[in-house]
């Protein structure tokens, strides 16, 4: 039986995804993610109102000096939760995929190609935060890794596919 973390034990399983595939996949899911939580506010929220004022001079005198960066700030966080949630639940979906891996045709799956767990999918997508943090390190992996695996598909044991 093959080993599946081999070196080279991808190479006849699956066909990985390329760097480009992942990046112009993860560019979808963020901006579907930050635009709709960033619309929630402009809509629900009052952000229009704010924004306006804003970048008005004449109308920001009666603004709070930080309510603009503040809600910045608030939909940024939000956004980041929101995208880690939708990661783990869409990954561990029976489509193993966000909404832009789907569209680029890529899926995450486990060594053996089935869709990863829960507990790896929620691995994987914590994870990210230590590929991001090391300066996208993580994420650049991808160019000379095995099986094009970034930090966080490592530490969940995970592979992007094509297909």
């Amino acid at each position: 039986m093959d080993e599946p973390w081999a070196d080279d034990w991808w190479a006849h399983r699956l066909d990985p995804a390329t760097f480009l595939q992942r990046a112009v996949a993860a560019t979808l899911d963020l901006v579907l993610i930050v635009g709709s939580v960033a619309a929630y506010y402009w809509f629900f929220r009052g952000f229009e109102e704010i924004a306006r004022r804003y970048f008005d001079p004449a109308l920001r005198d009666g603004l709070p000096p930080a309510l603009f960066k503040d809600t910045v700030l608030k939909i940024a966080g939000l956004s980041f939760l929101a995208h880690l949630l939708y990661g783990v639940l869409m990954e561990h979906a029976p489509w193993s995929g966000t909404a832009g891996k789907r569209l680029i045709r890529i899926r995450v799956v486990d060594e053996f190609g089935e869709r990863l767990s829960l507990t790896a999918s929620i691995i994987r997508n914590l994870a990210k935060v230590i590929s991001f943090a090391v300066f996208g390190i993580g994420f650049l992996a991808v160019l000379w890794r095995p099986g094009r695996q970034a930090w966080h598909d490592r530490a969940a044991r995970s592979f992007v596919a094509r297909g």
